[in-house]
């Protein structure tokens, strides 16, 4: 049994020349792809300029959306309240109602049956 020496490689070599025809073209696509560009200390400055100023009115206008939304709230919670108040009125209100249905129905009744005791409607319906 033969022993393989570690300077011995098994990994395949592929020539130079077949490799810059093989990946020549994907290295030239990438230097092409990303040009180094160099910006100067001025032209990144006023970048983060730019860039502060947007998050700057990005912040004002959510300020803004959220104190609208504020007045919303304040505006809601009013209503809420308003429609609890009439909610109640209106409960008690009917219940008026159905008391005063009751006190009639009741009236009405007794006063039938009073007519009907005393004789004054079952001698006519004969």
């Amino acid at each position: 049994m033969a022993m393989h020496s570690a300077s011995s490689s098994i990994h395949p070599t592929i020539h130079p020349v077949l490799f810059y025809i093989l990946a020549g073209p994907y290295i030239l696509l990438w230097l092409i792809a990303a040009p180094a560009q160099v910006q100067s200390g001025e032209e990144i400055i006023s970048t983060l300029k730019y860039e502060l100023e947007e998050k700057r009115n990005q912040v004002h206008r959510l300020q803004d959306d959220i104190e609208k939304c504020h007045v919303l709230i304040e505006d809601n919670a009013a209503k809420l309240k308003d429609n609890e108040q009439n909610r109640v009125e209106l409960q008690e209100q009917t219940d008026r109602c159905q008391s005063s249905v009751r006190f009639w129905k009741y009236l009405f009744w007794l006063i039938l049956l009073g007519l009907v005791a005393s004789n004054y409607i079952a001698p006519k319906m004969i």
